[in-house]
């Protein structure tokens, strides 16, 4: 293969096809550089070819004329033939009407088939379209990954798979479909305190082991540097900023304040737009994450970073990533999470952290600085979207460091300030997920929690009320938790 010849075709893809000339041998590509001014692509079967750039297509690329069977398809645009419809993975967008579940779950977020399926899609295809996506949950803490599952059904959460290595502070954990074949890969992000280890991996979990399917650390910055080792992740998040169909990812954290790493299918990753030294300086504050959401409605996801104590929306126009103007915090944010709060088809955004919580409504183009919900006092360590009295709106559930599990009630407009339900057990939780993890649909939360006080599942009684249900785990601090459907094999 030369490269003069890739680049031409991709050049005369366009004219060739509108002519009806004959079509061109079918050259592979590599690398961008291949490609002239289009991008190297991955096909459904796991090949890659030039792409040129054409916004009639989702993802704005189309397969030029040396593509073979893909010649003059959208790039992203489709699933793999087969696919079954796992709605219980994160990972790109849906096409529309890829099932009645989609479709019901775009109608009321189109974000969900127009930029990428993300935990808020999870989410609510568990509220409307009766699955389960709880029946598997991975936890991370200090040395340990774990998957617990309750596979004789009687209530008892075990470990049925689990990763240690007591170098690596697992930090943080998500569920996500990162290779578009509907089976579960695990995100796994290490923050290497007081100079531990810097395991920063996609793995893979065929219900009996965890294995790396890709390492970030291998990603190069293109100039020789390998910023994924040695790096302090706060936050991971997955989505899809360029509209390719390939999921990306953002570490967010310390030094730099975020890194990206660009999908381009089948499990390969490379360096995507960073943080720059500013103005506004993105590089060396350190952030507090919230992650990947499409607040403009464009059909790509935008981020949403916190450095020290103000809140930045990066932009995606599909190449870079443009800060827009801060909307100032009241303290140090420690969760926050994207989803529609109103119903009224937009992304909204909720924060909390030191001794505050916030809500903030998207008008359309963008997050309203002024939130339509404020609450002040405690220190706020963790939160999670639910939806406590199955009424369909999105109420809030907030942890104290070192005191309650509260759920706070949508009312529409805004939210109660005080909560309905209050837990019994004091937790120091930095993250709670909401999921069904018993199948009688309706959601119910899991919570991980730093020793002595056990991670913790509240089954949700259907009366505004939960009751605890067991998990049984080696006692240590747990930094993180996500839930997906037992979509791998039992043993």
């Amino acid at each position: 293969m030369y490269d003069h010849d890739v680049r031409i075709s991709a050049v005369l893809a366009g004219s060739a096809l509108a002519a009806g000339c004959l079509r061109t041998p079918p050259y592979a590509c590599e690398r961008d550089d291949q490609c002239g001014t289009g991008t190297c692509e991955p096909t459904l079967d796991g090949r890659h070819f030039c792409a040129a750039s054409d916004d009639s297509c989702p993802s704005h690329r189309r397969f030029g004329n040396s593509a073979d069977d893909a010649s003059g398809t959208c790039a992203g645009a489709t699933l793999p033939s087969g696919r079954g419809p796992d709605v219980c993975l994160s990972g790109t967008r849906f096409p529309s009407g890829f099932s009645s579940c989609t479709e019901h779950v775009c109608g009321k977020d189109p974000t969900c088939c127009g930029a990428s399926w993300g935990p808020r899609c999870v989410l609510l295809a568990e509220m409307t379209c009766g699955v389960s996506c709880g029946a598997q949950l991975a936890f991370a803490g200090k040395g340990t990954v774990a998957i617990t599952a309750d596979d004789d059904h009687d209530g008892t959460f075990t470990v049925v798979a689990s990763h240690a290595d007591a170098a690596q502070y697992y930090h943080n954990v998500q569920w996500v479909d990162a290779d578009g074949d509907a089976t579960p890969e695990l995100l796994v992000a290490t923050t290497n305190f007081s100079d531990a280890g810097d395991e920063q991996l996609v793995d893979r979990y065929d219900g009996a082991a965890i294995t790396t399917a890709f390492d970030l650390r291998t990603i190069d910055d293109g100039s020789g540097g390998t910023p994924w080792r040695r790096y302090l992740p706060i936050t991971i998040s997955s989505g899809d900023y360029d509209g390719d169909g390939a999921l990306d990812l953002a570490w967010i954290g310390t030094f730099p304040s975020f890194q990206v790493a660009r999908g381009r299918g089948m499990l390969r990753f490379e360096s995507g737009p960073q943080g720059s030294a500013g103005p506004p300086d993105l590089s060396n504050p350190i952030a507090d994450g919230v992650g990947w959401g499409d607040v403009d409605g464009d059909g790509d996801d935008d981020l949403a970073i916190v450095t020290d104590t103000q809140l930045y929306i990066l932009t995606s126009d599909h190449h870079a990533l443009t800060p827009t103007a801060p909307i100032a915090m009241p303290g140090r944010t420690y969760w926050g999470a994207w989803a529609d709060a109103d119903g009224d088809g937009k992304l909204d955004l909720a924060l909390a952290g030191n001794a505050f919580a916030r809500v903030y409504k998207n008008s359309g183009a963008a997050l309203d600085p002024t939130p339509i919900f404020e609450l002040d006092g405690p220190q706020f360590y963790g939160g999670a979207w639910t939806d406590l009295d199955g009424d369909g709106k999105l109420d809030l559930a907030l942890t104290v460091n070192d005191g309650k599990l509260g759920v706070y009630l949508n009312q529409g407009a805004t939210f109660a300030t005080t909560p309905v339900w209050t837990s019994i057990e004091d937790q120091t939780a930095p993250v709670i997920v909401s999921a069904d993890v018993d199948g009688d649909h309706d959601l119910d939360l899991i919570v991980a929690n730093h020793a002595p006080r056990p991670s913790r599942i509240y089954v949700n009684l259907g009366d505004e009320s939960y009751d605890l249900a067991t998990v049984q785990l080696p006692a240590q601090d747990y930094e993180s938790v996500s839930p997906t459907a037992r979509t791998a094999p039992t043993r």
